[in-house]
């Protein structure tokens, strides 16, 4: 428990310190090249054909392995993990203290972890696309045609007379920026959904904000912004599109989004000095595991940077949703409506 204090400690006086001089790449900025290769790039979940499954991860500068265990603290997904050091011994065979055991690890041609020997019995890497810089995309259910025209046409099944004082983001604070993936086809839906790149929120939640904004440039960090103000009608496309398997990444529109009343935010973070992307572990709007506050196999920068995240916005009373770290809820979103005011009708 020491050692874990004392390396969460050190963390924070290198941010503190160093923090804006530690970005030289696009992916992982905040790491150094050699441990982005002999750390970074094994990081994540391997599963064999059996059906066990292993995560790769990293504990105070040790790679380390989750393994399902009676005796383990790390809860993730209905089960109990154990995690241990393992000891390097070339750069292919490591060993640890669980019955002395040993593992080989297979690397693809760009140094990602591929795959890895444990008893006897082969593990292959889980990939999700952005690993490889590819955006993460689902196979929709309709095409960009009939999903708009099915959205035009339904009826909103809320009260059409509501009031609003939504905030355009861009003018809270010069750090802050704006990059709406859904202005563009560069999201999971691969179509342009909002008309500009634009983001809203309610009055009192931008000032709540503004105040996480301000705390988080002590650590030389600033926000960017991928979405907020949502129209219903763009959530009713999201449902519509999204596969089952996915559903739990997209708001049920006879509900409403969070989105919807300008009540919610997603964020990811960027070093001032550099700006180049904080690496969190996963991409924006990737529906993996990966995404879950709560997933176990990170690297000690990305989890760092998730729980400085959550804990900012927690207090200026925001609520981080489980399964994607970049969503925050306001504390007052209940009292705001669900709109489908669009964004050329804000003034």
């Amino acid at each position: 428990m020491k050692k874990i204090f004392f390396g969460l400690f050190v963390l924070m006086i290198f941010v503190n310190t160093f923090g804006y001089d530690v970005c030289k790449f696009p992916y992982g900025s905040q790491y150094g090249e050699d441990e982005y290769n002999e750390i970074v790039k094994l990081i994540g979940k391997y599963e064999s054909d059996s059906g066990k499954m292993v995560y790769l991860s990293e504990r105070d500068e040790e790679l380390t392995i989750l393994l399902v265990s009676n005796e383990g603290g790390i809860f993730f997904e209905g089960k109990v993990f154990k995690e241990y050091i393992l000891n390097k011994v070339s750069e292919s065979f490591y060993y640890f203290s669980f019955n002395q055991s040993t593992i080989r690890i297979e690397r693809e041609q760009l140094g990602y972890g591929e795959s890895l020997v444990m008893d006897n019995e082969k593990y292959k890497r889980v990939f999700y696309g952005p690993e490889f810089g590819d955006t993460f995309k689902i196979d929709s259910l309709y095409g960009e045609k009939e999903l708009k025209r099915m959205a035009s046409e339904a009826q909103f099944p809320f009260n059409e007379d509501y009031n609003f004082d939504l905030v355009n983001l861009a003018g809270l604070d010069d750090s802050i920026k704006i990059d709406i993936k859904y202005s563009t086809s560069d999201n999971f839906m691969g179509i342009p959904l909002y008309s500009d790149n634009l983001a809203y929120l309610q009055n009192d939640a931008a000032s709540n904000l503004l105040s996480a904004v301000n705390e988080l440039k002590k650590f030389g960090v600033g926000i960017i912004v991928y979405d907020a103000y949502r129209p219903w009608t763009v959530t009713k496309m999201f449902y519509d599109a999204t596969p089952e398997i996915f559903k739990r990444f997209v708001a049920n529109p006879d509900y409403g989004s969070k989105h919807n009343r300008g009540g919610a935010v997603d964020l990811g973070l960027y070093f001032l000095k550099s700006g180049e992307v904080v690496d969190m572990g996963s991409d924006y709007d990737e529906f993996s595991e990966r995404a879950y506050s709560n997933y176990p196999a990170l690297s000690d920068s990305s989890r760092y940077y998730r729980n400085l995240l959550k804990n900012v916005m927690e207090k200026s009373e925001f609520t981080q949703y489980e399964y994607e770290w970049w969503h925050f809820d306001f504390k007052d979103w209940k009292n705001y409506p669900v709109m489908n005011v669009q964004f050329e009708d804000i003034e």
